[in-house]
């Protein structure tokens, strides 16, 4: 068969067959360009063999059918590998970001604690009666015997110095 003629009758079953390959194809994938690339491509090799290395117990429509099968079977292979990696990059990020919060979070604490113990022995020892066991300013004023008032002034001196010490960290702001 000339080049010419193969030529002819390729086009002819491109436009026989290629939408109901495409779709076909689509129907697979849920990918238009794909679908198409997929397509071309099979009708692309069946050009390439069309001078009688096709297989001649295949029909030429049948062959371009599998070679668009495989190719769908291909690509959804290929993207469930791309989701499985994504999502296994994905969780080890966000693994490695929840142990990045928490050591940071640690570390602001006892940064915080090592503060709290500079503070002088009164204040120290409300701050933490009230913001650490959450207690009532009326509580710890009845444990300490002192009054409310100077429980608030004491917790005010507190925070006072507590942001002082941490006004010059960005991270504390």
């Amino acid at each position: 068969m000339d080049r010419n003629s193969q030529k002819r009758e390729i086009e002819k079953l491109f436009k026989e067959n290629y939408s109901r390959l495409y779709y076909y194809a689509l129907n697979m994938i849920r990918d238009p360009e794909n679908a198409k690339d997929m397509v071309s491509d099979a009708f692309h090799y069946v050009w390439e063999h069309y001078d009688g290395k096709v297989d001649p117990s295949l029909s030429v429509i049948a062959l371009l059918h599998v070679r668009v099968k495989n190719s769908c079977i291909d690509y959804i292979r290929h993207q469930d590998v791309l989701k499985r990696y994504e999502e296994y990059i994905l969780n080890d990020a966000t693994r490695m970001n929840e142990n990045d919060y928490y050591s940071e979070r640690e570390e602001r604490m006892a940064k915080v604690m090592d503060s709290i113990e500079k503070l002088p022995p009164q204040t120290k020892n409300v701050f933490k009666m009230c913001f650490l066991d959450g207690k009532k300013y009326k509580e710890v004023s009845a444990e300490m015997s002192i009054s409310v008032n100077t429980i608030k002034t004491h917790i005010m001196k507190a925070l006072r110095l507590l942001r002082d010490e941490f006004d010059n960290e960005d991270e504390f702001l």
